[in-house]
């Protein structure tokens, strides 16, 4: 069973739990909108992250174009080095 949650952890972090990938984007995605709500700047703290492929990045490529229509500031850190990876290759890494 693959579980991903986000978690509030006060003044704009966010902490991204369990696996981005095929399987648990969409549970991330209806999630998201506690991130989106707040006014401050938005840090994503992937360093609980466990597995993560293609789908999470765009996943988070999504959560970076949702942040800029609200006009608000998103950094990602700690991304699984998968991520990283897949984004290199993806020439997106500098989104990361």
């Amino acid at each position: 069973m693959n579980i991903a949650k986000i978690t509030a952890q006060g003044d704009g972090v966010f902490t991204v739990a369990g696996d981005m990938n095929f399987t648990t984007i969409n549970s991330l995605l209806a999630q998201s909108d506690t991130i989106f709500a707040t006014t401050v700047p938005i840090t994503l703290d992937l360093s609980a992250v466990q597995h993560a492929n293609s789908a999470g990045l765009a996943l988070l490529l999504e959560w970076q174009h949702q942040a800029q229509n609200k006009k608000q500031s998103l950094r990602i850190c700690n991304p699984p080095k998968a991520l990283i990876d897949i984004a290199r290759i993806s020439n997106c890494e500098k989104y990361l």
